[in-house]
């Protein structure tokens, strides 16, 4: 019950804030004379991104530190002499983080690299 009612809070204070987004957001005029609020920049902004985000071809993943440096020269050699658009993980993150964050850049395929294959 408890549990009931702080999630009815929660939503009515989301709405009141939604509300209070749309109603002192700051309009501005753009070239062509028409009204957009920072809401709308905002979506603007995301459109974008996942405009960049889709257009990835293969993501890298490196299992250990030792193979970094190897996914940096594949990463290179396939940018340059194919055109291909890849990201290559440096933040050493575990393999699922690297599979998950490959998965929301909708990449087409991932390449995984770990010590046994970097001679």
């Amino acid at each position: 019950m408890e549990k009931n009612r702080l999630n009815r809070i929660t939503s009515f204070l989301l709405a009141v804030g939604i509300l209070l987004l749309f109603a002192f957001s700051k309009k501005e005029e753009t070239d062509n004379s028409m009204e957009y609020t920072y809401y709308d920049e905002m979506m603007i902004l995301n459109e974008k991104n996942n405009q960049i985000t889709s257009a990835i071809d293969v993501y890298i993943v490196v299992v250990d530190e030792i193979a970094i440096n190897t996914s940096i020269c594949i990463a290179d050699k396939l940018r340059n002499k194919l055109g291909i658009k890849i990201v290559c993980e440096t933040l050493r993150r575990s393999m699922k983080s690297q599979m998950r964050e490959a998965n929301k850049l909708n990449a087409q395929f991932v390449i995984i690299i770990g010590e046994n294959y970097c001679a």
